[in-house]
């Protein structure tokens, strides 16, 4: 219901809102991934957990 009634508010005045909160909408997701990925780095073992990734041990393939 609480969903709807925004919809509603957003909709009602037409493109001119519709486009500023759009601006905000599209923009507000990359800003939280951006500092979940700087917290992520901070971390305590991150830097291990990123050689792990990008570093294979490829000799670890010819095991079965």
């Amino acid at each position: 219901m609480i969903s709807l009634i925004l919809c509603h508010l957003i909709v009602k005045d037409g493109a001119k809102t519709t486009g500023k909160i759009a601006v905000y909408t599209a923009v507000g997701p990359f800003l939280i991934f951006f500092i979940l990925v700087a917290y992520g780095f901070s971390l305590d073992g991150a830097i291990d957990g990123l050689n792990y990734i990008f570093k294979p041990d490829w000799s670890k393939l010819w095991n079965s």
